[in-house]
């Protein structure tokens, strides 16, 4: 089976978690950077669209969640596949629902019935307890916790260590 390849738009830190977790999953032949101010970058986000043929996959790997956003539905319109990562050490239930474009890093937990919406990040150690839903977007900092029954607001970033109670 031929390996896809991904496109990540930013190259900061957020950008190069995403890399390193992309590349532990094996799943990518090619794994490149668009980025306005790196030198690691083969181009500029705006040049995106000229990456289309050679990349079926892209990842928007911004820290602001509005920005992530808007870049998000870029790529979708563009036809790119937008894909789940899930780091091997993270355990989401099965009955969890994990949208595209989302990010679940090293020993966060996305409990039973969870809901994460799309171009979420679930940072490391971060806990999304049973029966959560988390609205497009939204930034789960490491070490955080979401108890049961919370929804976080669309573009919400929970800080690290924070626990949101219902």
């Amino acid at each position: 089976m031929k390996k896809e390849n991904l496109l990540i738009l930013g190259a900061g830190g957020h950008g190069q978690v995403v890399r390193e977790l992309a590349m532990s999953l094996g799943q990518f032949e090619k794994i490149e950077f668009l980025d306005d101010n790196s030198e690691k970058a083969i181009g500029k986000c705006e040049d995106y669209l000229k990456f289309r043929n050679e990349f079926s996959c892209a990842h928007a790997a911004f820290g602001n969640n509005v920005f992530r956003m808007q870049w998000f539905e870029k790529l979708r319109q563009a036809g790119f596949h937008l894909p789940v990562l899930i780091h091997e050490t993270a355990w989401v239930s099965p009955s969890a629902t994990i949208k595209e474009g989302t990010v679940v890093l090293p020993k966060a937990v996305v409990n039973t019935n969870a809901v994460v919406e799309e171009n979420c990040i679930v940072n490391c150690a971060a806990v999304v307890d049973h029966d959560v839903k988390l609205e497009e977007g939204v930034h789960i900092g490491p070490g955080a916790v979401i108890k049961a029954p919370c929804v976080i607001e669309m573009c919400r970033k929970v800080e690290a260590g924070e626990v949101v109670f219902p």
